[in-house]
């Protein structure tokens, strides 16, 4: 529930959320793992991961109340501006695809995204990067095929690890039949992969099943 709410704020650039909780017992490691978890489910607003400073009150307690101040890296005005252009850019080219089935709208998405963006190692980091500055880097050409099956009803998450002990970001689809497939952006072969086959070629995640663990050695 506590990251539903910060979806909500981190889509419409609020500066500030409060929430009283009850039978709370964590801290704020973890409020702080699920803004950027929000971060990363609401594409068309990651425009920049914002800092946040995080009090509870009281210091300990079954109910209690989390106040949550977040900064962004541009005004909201800009904010604003770059996710209304990224929305429009990200529909007109989600139209070529919408209505197919999952599994065909994750693969028809991912040809799409390569004819509008192109890998930059060095690039930008957000979808709007990828989808209207025309490149990105790993993260943001993952935000950006994430939106990009958002627009087509097809459940997507990006996925945050390292490949070849590298640090990396990919993209997780749930098809129609309920399966979750894998699909790299940036060295993606066109297909959508099993999480035994992209651990077996040096990827590495924390939502990895536990006999992978040690799969990519």
């Amino acid at each position: 529930a506590i990251r539903d709410q910060l979806q909500d704020a981190l889509a419409a650039f609020s500066s500030e959320v409060v929430l009283r909780v009850a039978y709370f017992a964590e801290d704020e490691a973890s409020i702080a793992q699920l803004i950027r978890q929000a971060y990363y489910d609401t594409p068309v607003a990651a425009l920049g991961m914002p800092a946040s400073e995080i009090t509870l009150y009281p210091d300990s307690g079954s109910q209690r109340v989390v106040e949550i101040l977040l900064t962004y890296p541009e005004e909201s005005e800009a904010l604003w501006r770059k996710s209304d252009l990224l929305s429009a850019q990200a529909g007109t080219i989600s139209a070529a695809f919408r209505g197919l089935d999952a599994r065909s709208t994750a693969l028809r998405a991912a040809s799409e995204l390569r004819g509008y963006a192109a890998y930059d190692p060095e690039g930008g980091t957000t979808a709007y990067d990828a989808l209207v500055g025309g490149s990105a880097n790993a993260e943001g050409l993952a935000l950006a095929y994430e939106l990009l099956c958002q627009q087509a009803d097809v459940t997507c998450e990006v996925v945050e690890g390292t490949r070849l002990g590298q640090s990396w970001f990919w993209n997780v689809v749930q098809t129609s039949s309920g399966e979750r497939l894998y699909l790299d952006a940036v060295y993606g072969d066109g297909l959508l992969h099993t999480d035994q086959e992209l651990a077996v070629v040096g990827y590495q995640w924390a939502g990895a099943p536990a006999e992978l663990s040690g799969a990519a050695g």
